[in-house]
């Protein structure tokens, strides 16, 4: 079969007084993705909304908070759609060296948010969001990490494609990026959006997770990984945790 992963980052930036940062990809079956882009679609155009209008996390307010809801509840119904994040807390803790540098935790963090995903038997594609000017240099990285890994499969053959999009392009990068912001901003403990609070709540309802806790790793639909920086490890790709 073939699979893409939709690629997303939060707060991997030194945004000031924020603590916490997560990663996250949502997968789906090729064969089904112009299903689900006509989906959202329609649920935009059901809210009065352009098709083509990009959702975000940082959008959403009280006057849009029902289309965010209906995407959410649309997430939890297509058994075709499936979500992975790895959220840091207390990223203030992590320590770089020479050898282990900021950039090599991104690309260690999107390595193990993304093998937890594959399986050798299919074949992916994935797709990262493009936030800067460097898309090809974090294609390359990744390459290297994903290649890097010590498990009895080759990457090579079943990675058949990795490209930089922007999230405008992809209604499934947008959902995304809707469910790795409720789950880093329900761990920063901000609560200063009724609106958000509300959505993270309907999540916890339509996931039946309380989102403070890892889910169990072969969990098929809503995996969760929650560490903390003061406990991880940066020698190499394999021991972080």
């Amino acid at each position: 079969m073939d699979i893409n992963i939709y690629c997303d980052e939060s707060c991997h930036l030194n945004y000031k007084n924020e603590n916490v940062m997560g990663f996250a990809g949502i997968s789906c079956p090729n064969s089904k993705i112009k299903d689900v882009n006509s989906n959202i679609k329609e649920i935009k155009v059901n809210h009065g909304v352009s098709p083509y209008q990009e959702l975000k996390w940082s959008k959403i307010s009280k006057s849009n908070l029902q289309l965010y809801k209906e995407v959410i509840k649309y997430f939890f119904i297509d058994d075709d759609l499936s979500f992975r994040t790895i959220i840091i807390i207390n990223k203030d803790k992590l320590k770089f060296t020479p050898n282990n540098t900021k950039a090599d935790f991104y690309y260690k963090m999107l390595y193990l948010m993304i093998i937890k995903i594959l399986n050798p038997e299919n074949q992916y594609k994935i797709f990262l969001d493009i936030k800067d000017t460097i898309s090809s240099k974090k294609i390359k990285n990744l390459r290297k990490f994903l290649n890097s890994t010590k498990i009895d499969y080759n990457y090579k053959k079943i990675i058949t494609d990795i490209q930089t999009i922007r999230s405008y392009e992809s209604n499934i990068l947008q959902l995304t990026d809707i469910l790795l912001g409720a789950l880093t901003h329900y761990h920063k403990k901000k609560f200063n959006s009724p609106a958000k609070q509300e959505l993270i709540n309907y999540i916890k309802e339509k996931s039946h997770k309380t989102l403070d806790s890892s889910t169990l790793i072969n969990e098929p639909k809503f995996n969760i990984f929650i560490s903390n920086a003061e406990k991880m490890k940066l020698r190499g790709e394999d021991d972080l945790f």
